[in-house]
């Protein structure tokens, strides 16, 4: 479960290679957008749970959706997408949110 805000993971190099160092800068800047985009979209959310989508992610911001997969994934993200929990709500409030200390009596 994602909750606002998020950090959208990204590189870092101390090296001198001038290569490599554009191609950090750019990633991280893809990151950014990202990250900048995904807390936008979780502070105007208004239902308790909503699922983003890496498909729409990467529409809405031009970024491939592979690339947008992998980013989400270093925070909480699954194959198709994440779920995030409106911020101001407490776990317990969220509605449909397993209860932690629930006994799974399935089988018996």
């Amino acid at each position: 479960m994602v909750r606002y805000p998020v950090h959208v993971p990204g590189s870092s190099y101390r090296g001198r290679d001038k290569r490599k160092l554009r191609q950090i800068s750019h990633d991280n800047a893809v990151s950014t957008r990202l990250e900048n985009h995904i807390n936008r979209l979780l502070s105007r959310q208004t239902e308790p749970l909503q699922v983003y989508e890496y498909r729409q992610l990467a529409m809405d911001t031009g970024i491939p959706e592979d690339r947008v997969r992998s980013l989400c994934q270093g925070f909480g993200g699954d194959q198709n997408g994440f779920t995030a929990m409106r911020a101001d709500l407490d776990p317990s409030e969220a509605g449909g949110l397993p209860d932690k200390n629930a006994n799974d009596d399935v089988g018996q």
